[in-house]
């Protein structure tokens, strides 16, 4: 006997929907209340773990029982998993609020998912039955991992403190059962998974670098469509000023969990916000948990570290900053944005109107000037990008874009240039600093307008 495509998508998409639904109802909770009243947000967490909980699980309980027939096996009723009680929704909520705030409706759509994982395997255990992980869609590599293990009966490894291990938000995989020792799911091929295992070595994180590789694209696309989905609805029936309103709640909240963050750098940081663009501060809310810095005190460059997901940069430093107090907070975690939003500025179009700005603009500074060459049009426009205050980021865009031909009071090493995805990579940051900062904003519109309007579009696209 095997399980059809067909059924099996059915039946983890209805178990999607009722973990997806707690979560965005979550989300709304907290767009309209915050997350100061500790008591409060405890309070509805665990009455959605219940709700919710208990309809996932007695959805596990359908499909167990529904598979056992139809191998003509005879079982008890199932039975529904226990529930998260109220306080390990308490320890993993202030887990996610002290880490990732942002990530609460993420946190509450796990506890609901473990419910229906957890009630599988217990009546498998009780009956007997083998059991396997079921992997589908954007599966990640520890999924696969679990996937190649095959078939099994329960033993000590399967769970982990008495849950299912590994349940994670944003996953459609599930756990199978069968009974007859021989049936299975369409589609699911333990040999294939175990040998993508084998072929990296065993190492998972080698997995999602050779995964990430092969499906960039896809994957990157279908993290925005998704997201795109699961707010729309939230999104249109949220006035405009509650959405702010939360925005900057949130952004206080990641402020003050800081251990390493002054009152005065605080203030400065809170006021650029609040003066920023609305959809730079939801794709922020969004994206920057609140422990997005691992060095506040760090003496070198300051830099974003994709493997870490984590920021290196200086307070102190950043507050006396000549670019304008804070751009160096904005621009870092301008780079963690754009990589935890699928490398949105890894785009062909951008780069092209990146060149096209910039020679758009020499061509009509050297026709204005009089001058008559591009060495001289580059000198000149080099020496007019000579304050730091306002034209740092556009200095370095142009010694990017031209390689070295124009390079006012900010650069990178031309080295780094070499490699054209950093011309991208750096106007994302720049352009979304800059939307935090309006003199620096209207430089950027002056000088790469349509790139500009570009990055835009992708921001909104990313919401």
């Amino acid at each position: 006997m095997q399980i059809t495509e067909k059924a099996w998508v059915e039946y983890i998409t209805k178990m999607s929907q009722i973990s997806q639904k707690a979560a965005d109802l979550m989300q709304s909770w907290v767009q309209k209340n915050g997350l100061e009243n500790d008591k409060a947000l405890l309070d509805y967490t665990y009455a959605l773990s219940q709700h919710y909980g208990q309809a996932i699980g007695a959805l596990s309980c359908q499909m167990y029982e529904a598979t056992a027939a139809a191998q003509g096996v005879i079982v008890p009723t199932a039975e529904v998993a226990d529930l998260p009680d109220y306080g390990e929704v308490a320890k993993a909520v202030k887990g996610t609020q002290k880490k990732s705030p942002n990530n609460i409706p993420g946190t509450i759509a796990r506890l609901v998912k473990q419910v229906g994982a957890d009630t599988t395997l217990k009546n498998a255990e009780r009956d007997g039955a083998q059991f396997a992980w079921v992997p589908h869609g954007d599966t990640c590599a520890f999924c696969i991992t679990l996937a190649s293990r095959g078939w099994q009966y329960m033993s000590k490894k399967a769970m982990r403190n008495g849950h299912a291990e590994h349940i994670h938000a944003h996953c459609d995989c599930e756990y199978a059962v069968r009974f007859d020792g021989k049936s299975t799911v369409a589609g699911y091929d333990p040999d294939k998974y175990l040998e993508e295992y084998n072929n990296a070595g065993g190492d998972i994180n080698a997995m999602r670098r050779i995964r990430y590789k092969e499906n960039k694209e896809a994957i990157n696309a279908r993290k925005r469509e998704l997201y795109a989905k699961r707010k729309a609805k939230t999104i249109e029936k949220t006035p405009r000023s509650a959405i702010m309103e939360s925005d900057l709640g949130m952004f206080k909240q990641k402020l003050r969990s800081d251990g390493n963050m002054d009152k005065e750098y605080y203030d400065c940081l809170k006021d650029k916000f609040s003066h920023g663009t609305d959809d730079a501060k939801r794709l922020f809310t969004k994206y920057a948990s609140s422990d997005s810095i691992e060095n506040a005190v760090y003496e070198n460059t300051a830099h974003y570290n994709t493997k870490t997901k984590k920021i290196s940069m200086n307070y102190g430093a950043d507050l006396k900053n000549p670019r304008g107090a804070g751009a160096t907070w904005f621009h870092e975690h301008g780079h963690l944005v754009d990589d935890l939003a699928g490398n949105l500025s890894d785009d062909k179009n951008f780069i092209q109107l990146l060149e096209s700005d910039s020679l758009s603009y020499r061509i009509a500074y050297g026709k204005a000037h009089h001058l008559g060459t591009f060495d001289k049009v580059d000198k000149a426009i080099s020496e007019e990008l000579g304050d730091m205050r306002k034209d740092s980021a556009i200095s370095d865009l142009f010694d990017g874009v031209t390689q070295g031909n124009i390079i006012g009071c900010a650069s990178h090493p031309k080295e780094y240039w070499k490699n054209r995805d950093n011309v991208t990579s750096e106007a994302f940051a720049h352009m979304f600093e800059a939307q935090f900062d309006k003199k620096r904003y209207e430089q950027m519109k002056k000088y790469f307008p349509n790139a500009l309007e570009y990055f835009e579009k992708k921001m909104k696209e990313a919401l």
